[in-house]
Formats: C-alpha cells, sequence, structure tokens
C-alpha cells in the first residue's frame, strides 16, 4: 500500500477562489494520491486559539505545503519541506515555485470585451500599491491605447490611512461623476466591481447605459448578488490548483526543479447586465449586429446579416470596418468563437452535441473557426 503523503494547506477558504484552487488540489490528490490534508481550523469555541495561529502547523509532520502570502514563508521554509506558494508576487522567496494569475492577459481581455460593446470612453479602477492591480492596469491601458482612446485611473483622495466603506464609496461616486460618459469601467477584482456599482446608484447613474462595469475573478456570490448582475473574467483556479499539486508532488518524490511560476490563466468572459450595452451610433450597424448576436447558432452568412439592412453589402462592409474596425465576416466568426468557448467550458456538451444543436453538419464546421 502507498505511503499517505501529508499536505498542509495554508490558503484562506473564505474567498470562492481560493476554494477553486483547493478543489483543483483534491482533484489531483484523487487521481494520484493518497494525500492526507491538514487546514487551518475556522474559529470556534473549541479551537479559537489555534485558529488565530498563522503557525498552527509549525508541529505537524508533514510532507510538503502549499501555502498564500509572503508574511511567514522564510518560516515555512524554515520547515525543510517541499514548499509551492500560491499569490506570492512579484519576485515571489528564492527557491520557492509560485503561482500567480496572468494579469497581462486579464488586461487584454477585459480591454477587448468593452471595446467590442461600442466604447470608446474606458477607466480602471483598482487597489492602491497592490501588484497585481497595477499590472492589470497596465496591461488593460496599453490595449486601449492600441485602439486609440486613454484611460481614466480611480485615485482615492485619501491614500495615507484606512476609510471607512461609506467614505469610499463617496470617493468612488466623485469620481464616477466626473468620467465621460458612455464609460467602460475594468475592476481589478469582483468585490472592487461590486463597490463602484454600489456608488454608482448613489448619484443616480445607470448600469450599463452610462456605465458598463467588468469585474474579475467570475466570484459568482459576488456577480449575482450585485444589481444589475456583473459581468466577469473567468480565470482557471482550478487547473492552477492541480498543477501547483502536481509540482508539489514532484518534490516531494525527490524530483530536482528550478523554482517554477505557475500562471492562472483567464479562460472566457462571463457576460451579464453590467455590461449589456452595444454602443454603435450607426443603426444599420448597430441592427446587423444585433441581428449576429441573436442568430450566431443559426447558419448565417453575411448576405443574411446584410439582407436585415436598407444597405448594399459594399456599404454595409465600409460602415463596419469604421465603427468596429473588422468585417461583418469577422465579426460574425468572433461572436460564434467566443459562445462556442462558452459552451465547451461551462457545460458537458460534445463538440459533436453542439454541432448537431446549431444545425451544422458535423464537427468541422466548429474546428474550422479554431
Amino acid at each position: 500500500m502507498p505511503k499517505t503523503a501529508k499536505i498542509i494547506l495554508q490558503i484562506d477558504r473564505s474567498r470562492e477562489t481560493e476554494r477553486r484552487f483547493l478543489s483543483g488540489i483534491a482533484r489531483y490528490a484523487a487521481e494520484n494520491g493518497p494525500w492526507e490534508f491538514y487546514i487551518k481550523p475556522l474559529p470556534d469555541r473549541e479551537n479559537k486559539i489555534r485558529s488565530g495561529d498563522e503557525l498552527w502547523f509549525r508541529n505537524i509532520p508533514a510532507d510538503g505545503i502549499i501555502t498564500r502570502g509572503l508574511e511567514y514563508i522564510e518560516q515555512i521554509v524554515k520547515m525543510n519541506i517541499p514548499v509551492i506558494g500560491s499569490g506570492i508576487y512579484r519576485a515571489g522567496h528564492p527557491g520557492v515555485s509560485n503561482t500567480i494569475s496572468d494579469s497581462k492577459q486579464i488586461g487584454r481581455m477585459a480591454a477587448e470585451h468593452l471595446l467590442d460593446c461600442g466604447l470608446w470612453n474606458f477607466a480602471y479602477c483598482g487597489l492602491t500599491d497592490i501588484y497585481w492591480s497595477q499590472a492589470r492596469s497596465e496591461s488593460f491601458a496599453q490595449e486601449i491605447a492600441k485602439a486609440g482612446f486613454n484611460v481614466d485611473f480611480y485615485r482615492s483622495p485619501n491614500q495615507k490611512k484606512p476609510v471607512s466603506v461609506d467614505q469610499e464609496k463617496a470617493y468612488l461616486a466623485q469620481w464616477l461623476r466626473s468620467l465621460k460618459k458612455p464609460v467602460g469601467i475594468m475592476a481589478c477584482n469582483d468585490e472592487r466591481a461590486m463597490q463602484i456599482i454600489e456608488a454608482c446608484k448613489t448619484v443616480s447613474i445607470k448600469i450599463p447605459e452610462d456605465v458598463a462595469v467588468l469585474g474579475v475573478d467570475n466570484d459568482e456570490l459576488i456577480c449575482n448578488i450585485c444589481s444589475p448582475a456583473l459581468s466577469s473574467i473567468s480565470v482557471n483556479f482550478e487547473q492552477a490548483g492541480f498543477q501547483a499539486a502536481q509540482l508539489l508532488d514532484e518534490l516531494m518524490s525527490g524530483k530536482k526543479t528550478s523554482a517554477n511560476t505557475i500562471f492562472i490563466s483567464p479562460t472566457h468572459i462571463i457576460a451579464r447586465q453590467s455590461t449589456d450595452i452595444l454602443n454603435v451610433k450607426d443603426k444599420d450597424v448597430a441592427d446587423a449586429i444585433r441581428f449576429i448576436y441573436d442568430n450566431w447558432h443559426n447558419n448565417l452568412q453575411v448576405n443574411d446579416v446584410v439582407a436585415k439592412t436598407t444597405l448594399s453589402r459594399r456599404v454595409l462592409e465600409k460602415r463596419f470596418r469604421k465603427v468596429l474596425k473588422r468585417s461583418i465576416n469577422e465579426e460574425l466568426r468572433r461572436v460564434r468563437i467566443n459562445n462556442i468557448s462558452r459552451m465547451l467550458m461551462d457545460t458537458n456538451l460534445t463538440i459533436t452535441q453542439i454541432a448537431s444543436r446549431f444545425d451544422w453538419t458535423d464537427t468541422g464546421h466548429i474546428s474550422r473557426y479554431f
């Protein structure tokens, strides 16, 4: 019988992102174990003293540890067991492999989504002096600049001391009122996006008509508790957890490996009401785009789109390129790819089943789009 590995998980379980990361670890253990896990006790009458101790695991004879944050990394390294970091940003810690979100790709994806909404005013709301927030803002701004636009950045008027929730909401509301409308705002994460939505309500700013808001992480509880529901970038924390566990397993088996960085990749955007806007002033182009959105799953051709307008194909193509910077066919392909990708990631349908739902003759029709 194989030896059971003892693994310490020094990871917060209060956020959905962390629970997804833990799910990936559990999936790897189920396929490659047996592993025995040690998780920090939740506070209650029985363990309140232990739960307040951030080094609660110091006396556990463990084989490996996956930890989050830098606060106690020096003490953890001194335990002389394999260590994988989670969310240790910048350079991390010498010799410690690390998992961090791919903030550059997240910023690019956010920019593409808000640009696709037909917006030309953009803003970013992050967290002061937080590395990943800064990295996302830079990537977002770079992508927006490529399209010929600028980004407004939120900066709290009082950055030297903590402010109350109501004070922060007032600062946000003041900033939101100053922005040119309609505007697309990328928030550094879902919690920040929720604050933007609540601040908009205090000054009667309409979402998404005046402000389209996009978050990051797709924390479904936060996204759906927002009113309107929050659009968000889904990030593959579960796969990152699986890869972190796999790397830890290699280290525990004695495999020599240099410190690696596992990037937690964004997968797709879950579009909800907060970005349900198509800000296209050209009515014929707007009607054509809406027709594509509503009928992408049919065997739609460019001529079908043209027929829904009063324009010739040549004129409509010209207007599409002026407004969207792409052709009718490119827009049709983009919408199909996005929707097929969502179905592949969010459902258990096979490619054959997806093809049959849309009356496509074979799976090759789908594969050609990728």
